[in-house]
Formats: structure tokens, sequence, C-alpha cells
């Protein structure tokens, strides 16, 4: 039950990898799309068929086997939602934040040199203009 969601994750994400390469220019969350689009159609025949076998295990499966079947019938449906859609959506907003993170620290940095710049330089400006007006 645990397996199945990991492998799927990397999966995506190998994608994910291969696709930078060759796609350097687009965006990440439509380089994210194009990859889960491109291996959906595996994920959803793996699913397909670990809910069939699980469905029947079930219904055909003695007393004991219920309650397995049962964590695996809901254990591979919300693996495979994590996988797809949680994984890449939460992928997404750490992206976002390092790039807020790093432009607030690229501002701070601007922002610390322009008033360094104006304490060091004030003072011969005053009297550059105190001399030029006179």
């Amino acid at each position: 039950v645990g397996a199945h969601p990991e492998q799927d994750k990397i999966v995506v994400f190998d994608r994910v990898r291969e696709n930078i390469g060759l796609k350097r220019k687009m965006p990440l969350f439509d380089l994210m799309n194009l990859s889960i689009n491109q291996t959906l159609s595996r994920t959803i025949l793996t699913v397909l068929t670990l809910m069939i076998t699980a469905t029947s295990l079930y219904f055909l499966g003695g007393v004991v086997i219920h309650d397995f079947a049962l964590t695996m019938l809901i254990g591979v449906g919300f693996g495979t939602y994590s996988s797809v859609y949680v994984a890449s959506a939460l992928t997404l907003d750490i992206d976002a934040w390092r790039q807020r993170r790093t432009a607030a620290r690229i501002a701070l940095k601007a922002e610390n040199a322009a008033k360094k710049t104006r304490k060091a330089g004030g003072g011969n400006q005053s009297q550059k203009t105190s001399v030029a007006s006179r």
C-alpha cells in the first residue's frame, strides 16, 4: 500500500527531471502539468489493475481477507491521489515560496546597498550643492 504511491511519485518527478532538460524555458507549472499528463495513462492502468485485484479479493476472498482488501482499496485510492495531485502542488508551492524568498533577499540587498551609497556620499552631495548655488 505504501510502495505504490512512492513509485508513482518517482515516475512523475523523474519525468519532470527529463522534461526540465528538454524544455528549459518552460515554466515549472506547465512542465509539471506536461509531465503528469505524460505519465497519467500508466498511472491509471496500474491503479485499475490494483483496484480490480483488491476488489476481487474483497468479494471473492474469505472473511479474513476482507479487511486487508478494503485497506488495499482505500490505500491505493488515497495514495494515487496524493502522488499525482498533492505532491506536484506541494512542489509548485515550495518553488513559489523559494522564488519569493530569493526576490525579497535581492530587494533587501539592493536597499542596503542604496542606504550605504546615500550614507557615504550624502555629505559630499550637500556640500557640492551648496558650493554650486553660491
